[in-house]
């Protein structure tokens, strides 16, 4: 399933899709704790019109390849399954996080995302 984002962020982190990257240093974002050695996979970044804040998502290896099993839409037997089977991990724009230089240094590039749309 490919997610296009509907808002673009009204700050972009610079991140490729598809970067590969390492937590160096533990960090909250609202709900969601990045760990130190976590290898993440940058996805995608947008605004958030509902929360009123950019959110940058990264991807578990596991809650991509779910990401990329459901179909166009993310709707199984009449179910929008995206929200209750993806689990990623997500930098809301919010608390001290609104620009990605204040989480960025957080993490190790490993390999830079080579995606092309």
């Amino acid at each position: 399933m490919r997610v296009v984002p509907k808002n673009p962020p009204r700050r972009s982190c610079g991140l490729q899709p598809l970067t590969r990257v390492r937590v160096v240093k533990q960090f909250k974002s609202f709900d969601t704790t990045f760990l130190p050695g976590e290898e993440l996979t940058y996805l995608r970044e947008m605004h958030d019109i509902d929360i009123g804040c950019d959110v940058w998502i990264f991807a578990t290896d596991e809650s991509r390849l779910i990401e990329e099993s459901l179909p166009e839409g993310g709707i199984v037997d009449g179910r929008y399954l995206w929200h209750e089977r993806v689990r990623h991990k997500y930098v809301h724009g919010m608390d001290g996080f609104e620009l990605p230089s204040s989480w960025l240094p957080h993490l190790q590039v490993l390999e830079f995302g080579t995606f092309t749309p």
